[in-house]
């Protein structure tokens, strides 16, 4: 891994975090801080009523800071944007249009740097009017920010590399419940945001860079540097996964079982969306079928037999999950060490997904057929009508988006008709 440098060992704080304005530049003018966004920040430091009342007015003043230097020097940006963009690909124009367009980079670097000092002396004013641990504290606020905007600067087609671990705890738990889970998790979030920052930070400069010399390198048929520039910036983007993948594990176990539960899920969803949330989980249903039978009135043990379709379906199926995740970090590692684009993938990984994909369909089926027959009788109108919901959906929906992930194509017909099975009627 990439790391983040020294550390005071005996405060246990990260010392390597740079200023935001010398962090790197974006590949577009950062966006303005709203309020809301700030105190956000702030709401890792656990700011008093008369400190947030000080924010309030700092960040008025950031605003007029801000927009006059937006006022001033936006205007010039934009003719040289016009200027560049009349001669399209710049390394098929010609040397002039490199010229030009390098006169754009270098006008909205400049001006960056002025909005990004701004924003610089914004969180610097805050920081002067801090005490005791939240001083300490600080320094976190700062990282989020600097992941917020390096996020804003590029997009990846690696969502585990920048799924952001951070954002996913606070979103679960507030700041008092984070410290009340225990110095040990506390530390493990903050080593983790250590370790990740500089690499978006690193991430978004190296993007930034390999987009404007691009130009300048193809002009001159230096295609083996804007491949070396393009697996560099798919380095980072290895070195990201993995670490989120670490932490990820780390952070689980030192909370409960549910927050733990509940914390792999909202990751999951974000970083493999092609496979969660999963569009074939009927475990809602069975737990439906579950609810309509009175516990005082179960002399068959239908409900032990619901319970036992329901762990069945939810043990098989996490199986199948499991083993998608492992076949899109394969294919994303090989994209990532062969710089082969992702909207290209191999055959090999076509075939294993979408027969993944079969079979968490047919577990789905199958468990709402294995319920169908726990009852004598007519089933409960919710659970019927969501059944003949989800086989109409899965049997006849040709969308493979709907169906499943995006790089899987769509099936010749249905998702299990093409195959020949009867589990659809």
């Amino acid at each position: 891994y990439l790391t983040c440098g020294s550390h005071d060992k005996d405060k246990s704080t990260s010392i390597c975090t740079p200023p935001i304005a010398e962090s790197y530049l974006p590949l577009r003018l950062p966006t303005a801080i709203s309020l809301e966004e700030l105190v956000e920040y702030c709401n890792v430091v656990h700011l008093s009523e008369a400190q947030l009342n000080v924010v309030e007015q700092l960040h008025l003043q950031y605003l007029k800071a801000e927009r006059d230097v937006r006022k001033t020097h936006l205007p010039e940006l934009w003719e040289l944007s016009v200027s560049a963009a009349k001669w399209g690909a710049p390394w098929r124009a010609g040397p002039e249009a490199i010229d030009d367009h390098e006169r754009f980079y270098r006008a909205r670097e400049r001006i960056a740097r002025l909005i990004q000092a701004i924003e610089s002396q914004l969180f610097n004013d805050i920081q002067a009017i801090l005490v005791n641990e939240q001083i300490e504290r600080w320094a976190r606020a700062e990282m989020m920010r600097e992941r917020v905007v390096a996020g804003r600067t590029f997009f990846s087609a690696f969502p585990a590399a920048t799924v952001d671990l951070s954002i996913i705890v606070r979103a679960m738990l507030d700041e008092g419940v984070i410290q009340s889970l225990g110095e040990s998790f506390e530390k493990t979030l903050f080593e983790y945001e250590s370790r990740i920052t500089p690499m978006w930070s690193a991430l978004a400069r190296d993007t930034m860079r390999s987009a404007q010399r691009s130009a300048s390198m193809i002009a001159a048929g230096n295609y083996g540097d804007v491949r070396r520039a393009r697996l560099t910036v798919l380095g980072y983007q290895r070195s990201m996964t993995d670490l989120n993948l670490h932490y990820i594990d780390r952070l689980m176990e030192a909370v409960d079982m549910q927050s733990a539960t509940e914390l792999r899920r909202r990751f999951n969803e974000i970083a493999f969306w092609g496979v969660y949330p999963d569009p074939f989980d009927v475990s809602q249903l069975i737990h439906w079928a579950i609810e309509s039978i009175a516990e005082d009135d179960d002399p068959h043990g239908s409900i032990e037999a619901l319970e036992n379709i329901d762990y069945a379906f939810r043990s098989e199926q996490e199986r199948l999950n499991a083993k998608m995740v492992a076949v899109q970090l394969r294919e994303d590692r090989r994209v990532q060490r062969t710089n082969h684009r992702a909207r290209h993938p191999d055959e090999e990984y076509r075939s294993e997904l979408r027969e993944l994909q079969h079979k968490r369909a047919e577990n789905a089926l199958k468990s709402l057929n294995a319920l169908k027959t726990v009852f004598d009788s007519e089933l409960p109108p919710q659970v019927q009508n969501g059944i003949d919901q989800f086989k109409e959906r899965v049997c006849t929906d040709r969308n493979a988006r709907e169906l499943g992930h995006a790089y899987r194509p769509a099936p010749a017909t249905s998702m299990l008709q093409v195959r020949g099975e009867s589990s659809c009627r």
